[in-house]
């Protein structure tokens, strides 16, 4: 995620600059990531990224299940942390564990 307020000069610029932007940093951290490794790559922007949670939020997510041989999950699990690149990291550690029995 690139969070900037939407007065930034950089909000303005095309899909295809951020786009761009972040496969190269993916082909920093692997040379081996071809262009069609990149299933669907999309940019959105939103005014007012951080969400205000009700009282009782927590209890109104569901578990993170095994569904297919997919686990899916969002930004909403990381409540009550804020959104950031170490809970996405930290969420796709605890999914990864959760994946091989490591964790119940």
């Amino acid at each position: 995620p690139f969070y900037m307020p939407s007065d930034h000069p950089d909000y303005k610029k095309s899909d295809e600059y951020f786009i761009e932007k972040v496969k190269s940093y993916i082909n920093k951290i692997n040379k081996n990531i071809s262009e069609k490794d990149f299933k669907s790559i999309r940019v959105f922007r939103y005014r007012y990224a951080q969400p205000i949670c009700e009282p009782g939020y927590l209890n109104k997510i569901p578990p993170i299940s095994f569904i297919n041989n997919l686990y899916i999950a969002d930004t909403s699990y990381y409540y009550p942390e804020d959104r950031s690149l170490s809970e996405s990291i930290r969420l796709g550690k605890y999914m990864a564990e959760k994946a091989i029995g490591k964790k119940k």
